[in-house]
Formats: structure tokens, sequence, C-alpha cells
């Protein structure tokens, strides 16, 4: 087991998971590894969130604030968040035994590692019946390790609540970005510009898919990266990322544009009158193609400038 002397906090944000919060807080307190404080913020939850919570006394740190989201909910844990190491743990989700074990011994043993991440298992879960085993992570996302940075900018491999990270490393960046979706991207993304990170193969979470996983929202998601992506191309200083960034900023405002015609083009193609016909239908769409031919070559010509 790793030194006695490493400090962990966990940090896990909830909002109205009155049905699911209490595994989360079960796993994070069954580690072999015991966290030093677990901060759970509740986030205006108004279902009987709070309630649950109650039934763990003194083993949780359990800070409230009005609904704000996710992000700013993490930024108030780590205010009041004294541990060496922050992991984190999302409240639809729950961590394997050694999940805290495993990551810290790692850390203790490599100071130049400022991050430590790790596989989980997919699951679909459904009420009312065992959650279907999907796939592992990594089968669906390519892990890499040392000094990350651009592989990590072409795709975000590392989870939520698989991560590790040295306090330091967020004193250095600061908070997270206070976006809906994503801030933790952006916040890997800083990390891995001044350190280096790792990983282990093992499963060490259950990432549990369903209706209410803000993630899969894909207007949202492709919003909230192109924020981050401009956050960090205006904040950066490193030529070389500067030049990586920029590159990916590119595809993100061109992904961002596809997502918002899909969105249109679904309204405009599933409105329907009382004398609807097929040649009404097909005049929209014809004026749909249109409108996006115009507006692709717009894109282009703007950033061939």
């Amino acid at each position: 087991m790793a030194p006695a002397s490493s400090t962990v906090t966990v940090i896990l944000p909830v909002f109205n998971r009155e049905r699911i919060v209490g595994r989360a807080v079960e796993s994070a307190l069954r580690q072999t590894y015991k966290a030093d404080e677990i901060i759970v913020v509740d986030d205006g939850s108004t279902d009987g969130t709070s309630a649950v919570l109650e039934t763990f006394g003194n083993q949780l740190i359990v800070l409230r604030q009005p609904n704000r989201g996710p992000y700013p909910a993490r930024n108030l844990a780590l205010r009041h968040a004294h541990g060496d190491y922050i992991a984190f743990l999302d409240s639809d989700d729950a961590w394997l035994p050694e999940k805290l074990e495993k990551q810290v011994s790692l850390l203790d043993s490599r100071p130049e590692v400022g991050l430590v991440f790790g596989n989980a298992e997919l699951l679909n879960e459904r009420q009312g019946s065992p959650p279907d085993f999907l796939a592992a992570f990594f089968e669906t996302e390519t892990p890499f390790r040392g000094w990350v940075f651009p592989a990590l900018v072409d795709s975000n491999f590392i989870s939520q609540s698989s991560v590790v990270v040295r306090r330091k490393c967020l004193d250095e960046t600061g908070p997270f970005l206070e976006l809906p979706l994503a801030a933790d991207y952006h916040k890997w993304l800083q990390v891995s510009l001044k350190y280096q990170v790792d990983y282990l193969d093992d499963i060490l979470f259950q990432y549990y898919l369903h209706e209410g996983n803000i993630s899969r929202k894909r207007l949202n998601k492709y919003q909230a990266l192109n924020m981050l992506f401009k956050d960090l191309v205006a904040t950066n200083r490193d030529p070389e990322a500067g030049k990586i960034l920029q590159q990916r900023l590119l595809r993100s405002e061109y992904e961002l544009a596809l997502a918002e015609l899909e969105q249109s083009a679904r309204r405009m193609l599933g409105r329907t009158g009382p004398g609807e016909t097929a040649l009404n239908r097909f005049t929209r769409l014809k004026c749909f193609g249109q409108v996006v031919w115009h507006k692709s070559r717009s894109f282009i010509r703007s950033k061939r400038r």
C-alpha cells in the first residue's frame, strides 16, 4: 500500500440524484486507501438528495449552493479541500475498492506525473433492470501517457471519475472554467502542458450511461468544446502548443457548425401542417441543402483569410 503520508480529498458534486448518489458515496467510503475527506457539494437539489447525504453523518463534508452546475460546485469544494491529491467522482458513477490505493501508489512513486487516470466499465443503466455491460472505456478511447498534450488535444481520453491529480497542479492552473460541460477536459489539457500524465489499464470505476447524462447533449457539447478551445488559445503562451490549439479550434468551429445545422435540419424537416404534401417536404429539404452549401462555403472562405 502507498505511504499513509499522502492525503486525499474526494470531490463529488450532486444535483437531484437521490436514487443513485448513495452508490457513489459508498464506493468512496469503501476504498482500501481511505480518503482523508470526502466533500460532497449539493448543487441546489430539490429532491431527496439532501436526506440521502444526511444518512452518512460525519463521514462526509457536505457543502450546499444554489444550482449553478457541476464545475462551480467543484470549485467550491476545492476551496475547502486539504488533500495533497484530489480525486473526482461523479454522482452517477461508482469506484472499485482499490482505485485510490493503486493511483496514490503511482503518484507517490513518480513525482514527475501530475495526473493519473484509468479504465472504466461502461454500463447501460435502465431503471428496474440490472445494468448491461457495453464496453471498457479504453476500447472506445485510446489512452496515452507521458507528455500527452498533442494527443489529448485531438481527443479526450481522460474520464472525470477516474482522475486523481496533485493539488499543486490545480493551484497552478486555477479553478475550473464554469461551463455547463467539458470544463474537466479544459483542466486536463492545462495540466498536460506542465506535467506528465499516466494511466492504469485496470478497471477503476463503473460509468453508468442513462438519460440523465448531461454529456449526451450533442449541441451543448460542441458549444462547450468551442468555448474551452477559444480560452486555451487566448491564454496559452507556448508557441508550439499554440499551433496545435489553433488547428483544434478550427476543427471545433467546424464541428459546432455541423451540430447547429443538424439541429436546424431536425426542426425544419420536423414541421408538418394540415396541408403537408411530399412536394412541400421536398421544397423544405432543397432549401435547407442550399443553406448548408452557402454556409459551408462561407465558413471555408472565412478561415482562409
